[in-house]
């Protein structure tokens, strides 16, 4: 009989986001824990000498550098609607990606993939229009994008011939399959390794995870590799992201 591996199952966590005096998220906890790290572009977040040092964290630790763009909203940190033209979305991911590119290739290290910022992520997952752009853009790197499977993110990547690596959440609630999700209510306890080994193993076997209606929805992996991305910004972060790689490493044994 022929034994068949399960898909392997990665972390990812959004780095790299403080910006001038402005401090970020827990990076030097959180980053020995993640095998990916999304790290902010000057869009939403993160400066120049931030992206150089997330990258020689990253490096530290083994962990590979991925671009994370966002709308040039820092006063909104990317999560308000902005109204850009085709040509502005695709000439701000160039440059954004670009440049986190260019740090990492300083340090030696090659972009791993890039995956797009709050609101400017859950837009093009349901506005095809937009997506495109960003996508055209994303394809001039030749890595792969990680985005919600069975949106736009999904299809339009298909189109353009972009590896596409399908993304969960572990730390937010589904509203609805694929697009809708809300990060979890902050005053919620700690995440615990058993529910989190449950709900992953629920996603990766049955391609499914229940909604904050109760009911049951696909996910869309369909037996793939996929990526869970942890939040930093929530209380607990350290903590969940311990609990959840115990579970992956469980669940990829």
């Amino acid at each position: 009989m022929v034994h068949i591996s399960p898909p392997r199952i990665e972390i990812n966590c959004d780095m790299g986001e403080a910006f001038g005096p402005y401090p970020g998220g827990p990076d030097e906890e959180i980053m020995p824990f993640i095998d990916t790290a999304n790290v902010a572009c000057g869009g939403h977040s993160g400066d120049p000498v931030t992206m150089l040092k997330t990258v020689q964290l990253a490096k530290k630790h083994g962990v590979r550098v991925g671009a994370h763009p966002g709308y040039p909203d820092l006063l909104g940190f990317g999560r308000r609607s902005w109204e850009m033209s085709e040509t502005e979305l695709y000439c701000m991911i160039l440059t954004q990606v670009g440049a986190l590119k260019a740090v990492a290739e300083s340090e030696g290290l090659s972009l791993n993939h890039i995956k797009p910022h709050g609101r400017l992520y859950t837009t093009i997952a349901s506005e095809r229009d937009l997506c495109r752009p960003v996508y055209k853009a994303c394809k001039t790197f030749n890595v792969p994008v990680y985005g919600l499977p069975g949106s736009f993110h999904e299809s339009v990547a298909a189109e353009l011939g972009i590896d596409f690596i399908p993304e969960v959440y572990v730390d937010a609630n589904y509203v609805s399959a694929y697009t809708l999700i809300n990060k979890l209510d902050k005053t919620i306890p700690p995440l615990q390794r058993g529910d989190l080994y449950t709900k992953v193993k629920q996603m990766r076997d049955d391609d499914s995870v229940i909604a904050v209606s109760g009911r049951t929805v696909p996910m869309g992996i369909k037996s793939r590799p996929f990526t869970i991305c942890i939040h930093s910004d929530i209380p607990d972060a350290i903590h969940n992201v311990s609990a959840l790689q115990d579970a992956v490493k469980e669940l990829n044994a």
